[in-house]
């Protein structure tokens, strides 16, 4: 109720300010085309939604310009590629809607991997970790290591454990930020 998400939409380009503006790179994000936007933001939110498909399919999203071998690449990279290789048909395999049968830290995994294929330079986060078993919750936290290394990333996150990822660390107070001392 403080703002946090408001502030990852307006950041991440999904949603415009009513009053004052966001900048990136100097340039203020209403003069942008949310082609523009979708092509250098990665957005990861608390829930990730899983179409009935393959995991191939669930990772590229109908983008033919992904191929499989970056696919095969980009979860090799995050650490993912060991449970794709587990299951019956690897990148073949049917996923069910709403991603049934996977837990929450496969479907973050995949989220990651969305973002990872597709090279995305500025990263938003809406508590990565929430909700998720311990081994989960490593799964995740090292893949989110190995997405942020080079890039720009705004994280919310109730959990100190993934702290020691940022440059800067604030703290959200009655929709202002307040930069931890």
């Amino acid at each position: 109720g403080c703002g946090k998400s408001t502030l990852l939409a307006l950041a991440g380009g999904m949603k415009q300010a009513h009053t004052g503006s966001v900048y990136w790179n100097g340039c203020d994000v209403r003069t942008l085309s949310q082609d523009t936007i979708r092509s250098q933001v990665g957005y990861m939110g608390q829930d990730i939604y899983i179409f009935s498909g393959t995991v191939y399919d669930n990772i590229a999203l109908g983008d033919q310009t992904i191929t499989r071998e970056m696919v095969r690449e980009a979860c090799a990279a995050i650490g993912f590629d060991t449970f794709i290789a587990q299951l019956e048909h690897g990148y073949d395999t049917l996923l069910g809607e709403n991603g049934r049968g996977l837990s929450g830290g496969q479907k973050r995994m995949i989220g990651i991997a969305r973002i990872f294929v597709r090279d995305r330079k500025f990263i938003v986060c809406d508590e990565p970790l929430a909700g998720l078993d311990y081994l989960s919750e490593q799964m995740v936290h090292r893949a989110l290591y190995k997405l942020l290394d080079g890039r720009t990333a705004l994280m919310v996150s109730h959990r100190e454990e993934i702290v020691h990822l940022a440059d800067r660390v604030y703290f959200m107070e009655q929709g202002t930020l307040i930069q931890n001392r």
